[in-house]
């Protein structure tokens, strides 16, 4: 927690339910204690600057939010977004891969801690995020080979986030896969009807559609790519010049 909201005073109380839930000991406030000073004696052998403040009503770790991967990811990622409508697309990749290198995997797995899987949520969100707006972002330059396997990753793991669908549809079509974009398309209904009990959003249906009729002349266009992308606040701007799809390819 004191990393997570570093250079915030945290207060005892928030510290001890975010350790116990409802359930704490009674020697709650001394064992925060005793962690407090471990984990002074373990900054003051390390690396990387940091102290624990001790404040009336909590704690607060003074610490440069550069040297903790979740705040540089998340400033990483601010950069990109502001960035995007002035900087070459391939520059603003270059942000996002940055960021998206940082992450290491669930918050506070393991710990049992409702009040950190609370505070993590929001972390993951701006996670798949970013992820999703890197893949547009590489999509759009024409990539969709080199990210075909991460993305499939994504969608293993995720098979209910419709943009990472989406994605995937348009990387497999793009590379030449369209009975892979199709099937995927099927699957995806499936599964959203029989555990859901609702069908694939507008973009989802969209995408099986203009697959299904598509034609080289249709891949040129600009109502082509417009449908298949769908408006991004990361490329569409007077600044950023559009690029049309290539046409499917072996």
């Amino acid at each position: 927690m004191l990393l997570l909201e570093s250079n915030r005073v945290i207060e005892v109380e928030r510290l001890i339910r975010a350790i116990w839930d409802d359930s704490p000991p009674v020697t709650d406030r001394s064992q925060i204690r005793i962690c407090i000073s471990s984990l002074r004696r373990q900054f003051a052998g390390g690396d990387v600057p940091a102290t624990i403040e001790t404040h009336k009503t909590g704690y607060q770790l003074q610490v440069r939010d550069d040297d903790i991967d979740l705040h540089r990811f998340a400033r990483l990622i601010g950069q990109a977004r502001l960035e995007a409508r002035t900087r070459a697309p391939g520059e603003v990749v270059g942000l996002f891969r940055e960021a998206l290198a940082l992450w290491r995997g669930p918050l506070g797995a393991g710990l049992g801690s409702p009040l950190l899987d609370s505070v993590a949520l929001k972390y993951h969100e701006d996670y798949h995020s970013a992820l999703e707006d890197c893949f547009e972002l590489e999509l759009r330059l024409g990539y969709h080979r080199r990210i075909l396997g991460e993305l499939t990753h994504h969608v293993t793991e995720h098979p209910f986030r419709e943009t990472l669908i989406a994605q995937l549809m348009i990387a497999l079509f793009q590379s030449g896969r369209t009975a892979d974009a199709l099937a995927l398309f099927r699957t995806t209904r499936r599964r959203f009807s029989e555990e859901l009990g609702i069908e694939p959003g507008e973009r989802l249906r969209s995408l099986e559609r203009l697959i299904l009729g598509s034609s080289e002349a249709r891949t040129q266009s600009e109502e082509w790519r417009n449908l298949l992308f769908g408006p991004t606040s990361l490329t569409d701007s007077p600044t950023t010049p559009r690029r049309l799809l290539p046409s499917p390819s072996i």
